[in-house]
């Protein structure tokens, strides 16, 4: 599991989680920041640096408009017990326009293109 990094905000505790080989392996062409739906027990434990992108990949599909985050690892959270516990790699519904999902969808489709997440962070309280 890829270590977080500390990110310098108001209060300097949220961690940034990176994907630093994506940028290696791939040519990034253009990039968007996007929202994403967590569970109670996954943003505890991605406010703890317990996640990684490493192996994360994304789906866009055009109809319906669906971005959906693929393979990302967002470890357990122990305090919350054995009965409250999510999945931790389950797909995580990505948060974006309707018109730029269905660019990014055909634009896969027709050039083969990859959509990789780069990089995970806290602004404004939200991940």
């Amino acid at each position: 599991m890829a270590a977080a990094k500390k990110k310098d905000g108001a209060d300097g505790l949220e961690p940034v989680i990176e994907n630093r080989r994506a940028r290696h392996d791939y040519a990034i062409e253009e990039t968007l920041e996007c929202g994403i739906e967590l569970l109670g027990t996954e943003v505890k434990s991605v406010r703890h640096g317990h996640a990684s992108l490493a192996e994360g990949w994304v789906l866009a599909e055009d109809e319906p408009p669906k971005l959906s985050l693929q393979n990302v690892h967002i470890a357990e959270y122990p305090p919350a017990g054995a009965h409250r516990q999510h999945e931790p790699n389950r797909p995580r519904r990505l948060l974006a326009h309707k018109r730029e999902i269905r660019r990014l969808a055909v634009e896969v489709r027709a050039r083969g293109a990859s959509l990789v997440p780069l990089k995970m962070y806290f602004l404004r309280g939200k991940v």
